[in-house]
């Protein structure tokens, strides 16, 4: 049986996303994605709450929680 791969992010956007600035604001998105992604992994690794870690950088919880 053939393997199945997802497609990625870019190839979809060039398939499904025609102007450039929708295709910008998609990219951002990632951007902020990945970045989020990272904050929590350092977060959880570094065990952390999101309360700690609202604390130490001067936010409330919900804006991390966001």
């Amino acid at each position: 049986m053939k393997k199945m791969t997802a497609p990625t992010h870019q190839e979809l956007a060039k398939r499904y996303v025609k102007g450039r600035k929708q295709r910008a604001r998609i990219e951002l998105g990632v951007q902020r994605l990945k970045v989020i992604c990272q904050i929590v992994s350092l977060r959880e690794k570094l065990g952390l709450t999101q309360a700690q870690l609202a604390e130490r950088i001067g936010v409330s919880q919900p804006y991390i929680a966001r």
